[in-house]
C-alpha cells in the first residue's frame, strides 16, 4: 500500500465477501445458471438498487435485539430463475411475498427476453468469489456505503404500503398493470397487478381462487337486490370491499343467532363476531348490544 491507501484491495474484497450484500447475491446465484449473473459492475449495481428499495419498502425496525419488518416484500424474478431468468434489474420486481410464494415458477410467459440458455451449470463458492472479484469491488463498496454494520443498525423506517411499491416498480419497469377484471377485494386487486408485471395474472387468479370470490360476490349482490326489490343486472358496478364487509357481517349475524339459541353470547366467539357487525343494520345493532350485555354479565359473574 502507498501511504495514501487506507485499506488494501484484498481487505476490501474480504469485507465485501463477509457482508449482507454478498450473502444475498450468493443466495440469488444459487438459484440460477452462471450465465444469468450480471455481466458488469453497472448491471450489478442496478440489481443492488432493487435490493436497497426492497429493504426500504419492508420497513425494518429493531425490537428486543431482533430485527422485524412492517411489510413482507420479496424480490421476485419476472421470468423465473429456475427456468433460466437473468439476475438483472429489469427481470426483478419487489412484490408482496404472498404473490411470489403463490406464483413460484408458474409465470413469465412472454418474458423470454430475460431468459438464458442454461449451459454452464451452477457455481461453487470459490468460483462465485472469483466472479465477484472480477467486478469493481471499490465501486460496489462505495455504492453500498462502506461499513454495512452502521446501515443495519439504523434500519428504523416506516416502510412503504403496497400502493406506493406498485407505483414505483411499475414506473421503473415501464409497466401499466390493470389487474384482474374479476370482482375481488381491493387488496386482491393490488396483488393481481403485481402478478401481471411478472406475466402471472392468469395463474394468480387460478391459484388464489379469484373466480370463486367473483361468483360469491355476484350471487350475494343478486340475492340482496332481489330482497330489496331492485330490478338491475348483477354486473352493475358496486363497491366490492363494502359488499365483502356486508357479506362477512351477514355471516357473523347468522352464527350469532345460533349462539344465542345455545345461550353462548357471553363467550369469546360471540365477542369476536360482534365486532364484524355493521351499525347501519338495526337487527345487527341490537345483536351487538345484546352480546355486550352478555359479556358484561359474564364478567360480573
Amino acid at each position: 500500500m502507498t501511504r495514501h491507501q487506507r485499506i488494501c484491495s484484498q481487505c476490501k474484497q474480504d469485507g465485501f465477501f463477509s457482508g449482507s450484500y454478498f450473502r444475498w447475491l450468493w443466495d440469488m446465484a444459487k438459484l440460477s445458471d452462471k450465465q444469468a449473473m450480471p455481466s458488469c459492475t453497472d448491471e450489478l449495481i442496478k440489481v443492488f438498487e432493487v435490493r436497497k428499495f426492497a429493504i426500504k419498502a419492508r420497513g425494518y425496525y429493531r425490537e428486543n435485539q431482533s430485527l422485524g419488518t412492517k411489510y413482507n416484500y420479496h424480490i421476485g424474478h419476472r421470468y423465473p430463475a429456475s427456468k433460466g431468468g437473468k439476475l438483472i434489474a429489469e427481470n426483478l420486481v419487489v412484490m408482496p411475498a404472498l404473490v411470489n410464494l403463490t406464483l413460484r415458477d408458474k409465470h413469465g410467459d412472454g418474458l423470454e427476453c430475460y431468459k438464458i440458455e442454461r449451459t454452464e451449470g451452477h457455481w461453487t463458492l470459490d468460483e462465485f468469489k472469483d466472479y465477484v472479484a472480477s467486478i469493481d469491488i471499490e465501486r460496489l463498496q462505495a455504492y453500498i456505503g462502506g461499513s454495512e454494520a452502521s446501515n443495519v443498525n439504523d434500519f428504523e423506517t416506516n416502510g412503504l404500503p403496497m400502493d406506493e411499491v406498485l407505483q414505483i416498480e411499475a414506473e421503473r419497469l415501464g409497466e401499466q398493470p390493470k389487474g384482474t377484471e374479476l370482482l375481488v377485494s381491493g387488496y386482491h386487486q393490488k396483488l393481481s397487478k403485481f402478478s401481471q408485471i411478472a406475466n402471472g395474472l392468469e395463474q394468480l387468479e387460478i391459484l388464489m381462487g379469484f373466480d370463486d370470490m367473483h361468483q360469491q360476490l355476484l350471487n350475494y349482490r343478486k340475492q340482496q337486490d332481489g330482497i330489496m326489490g331492485f330490478d338491475i343486472e348483477p354486473r352493475n358496478e358496486f363497491d366490492v370491499d363494502d359488499t365483502l364487509i356486508e357479506m362477512e357481517s351477514a355471516k357473523a349475524m347468522e352464527r350469532l343467532k345460533e349462539l344465542k339459541v345455545q345461550g353462548e353470547l357471553g363467550g369469546n366467539e360471540a365477542n369476536y363476531l360482534a365486532d364484524m357487525l355493521t351499525p347501519l343494520e338495526i337487527e345487527q345493532t341490537q345483536m351487538y348490544f345484546e352480546v355486550q350485555e352478555n359479556q358484561r354479565v359474564g364478567l360480573v359473574a
